[in-house]
């Protein structure tokens, strides 16, 4: 959904007329459609990435059932919310769009330089690139949910545990169910281009989750053959005191 919204957008920014509107006409979708497009005639090119970026936020953010969503939840809301923005952007002015763009943009670039400015953060950048996690899902067990996954290694070394971030969500929900992080020893360890499924428990989630959940995992960090922590931003019980002094390749 979210690349349909994208092609509305700059199939819009394809198409200028000559109007001089600045403002959202929501008296009808076919003025609405009409209102975006005088907006950006004879827009100078620099300002259509902003235009573009500020009106998808503006569509989703400003629809009441999204907000307070963030991320992945508020992909679900981009459907209805495209039919509601004739309503829900009336009035918004040519300059606000863009102004929202640019904030956007300007958070983006400020997170990029902070990411080259933090050796932990450019770390743990690369080794989300070389340790792939798929198929994650949340089933339940004989005592409680357990949290499946698949880890592929493309390291040049052998990993002895991982610490992934996991966060299950649900359809309708803008909350998740479980937001938590987890460290896993993997016992025989996952050698450079091998891929293996590994299993653990997900601690205090609630029993009234349904079984249908949409389960997303982020790489935190793993250990070496001697489970000392790469990024080591954070202490694991149970793993080696040192960092490791091996390298993202």
């Amino acid at each position: 959904m979210r690349f349909v919204a994208v092609a509305f957008v700059f199939t819009i920014l394809a198409s200028p007329l000559s109007a001089e509107e600045m403002t959202v006409d929501g008296s009808s979708k076919e003025a609405y459609e009409r209102s975006i497009k005088a907006m950006v005639d004879r827009m100078p090119d620099e300002d259509k990435e902003a235009f573009g970026r500020g009106l998808i936020n503006l569509i989703i953010t400003r629809y009441p059932p999204a907000q307070g969503a963030e991320g992945l939840a508020m992909l679900q809301f981009m459907e209805p919310a495209m039919e509601a923005a004739h309503v829900t952007l009336s009035g918004v002015s040519r300059d606000d769009i863009v102004s929202k763009g640019l904030e956007i943009m300007a958070k983006e670039a400020a997170k990029e330089a902070a990411l080259e400015n933090d050796p932990s953060d450019v770390l743990r950048s690369c080794l989300q690139r070389k340790v792939v996690v798929s198929n994650a899902a949340i089933e339940r067990g004989d005592y409680g949910r357990n949290i499946k996954l698949d880890v592929t290694n493309n390291l040049h070394w052998a990993i002895a545990g991982i610490r992934v971030e996991y966060i299950a969500m649900s359809a309708g929900r803008s909350v998740p169910w479980q937001r938590d992080d987890l460290s896993v020893s993997i016992r025989g360890g996952i050698e450079p281009g091998e891929t293996r499924s590994i299993q653990t428990s997900a601690s205090l989630f609630p029993g009234d989750a349904p079984d249908e959940l949409l389960t997303t995992v982020t790489v935190l960090d793993v250990s070496d053959p001697l489970e000392r922590q790469l990024v080591r931003d954070v202490t694991v019980i149970g793993w080696a005191e040192e960092k490791s002094p091996m390298s993202c390749e």
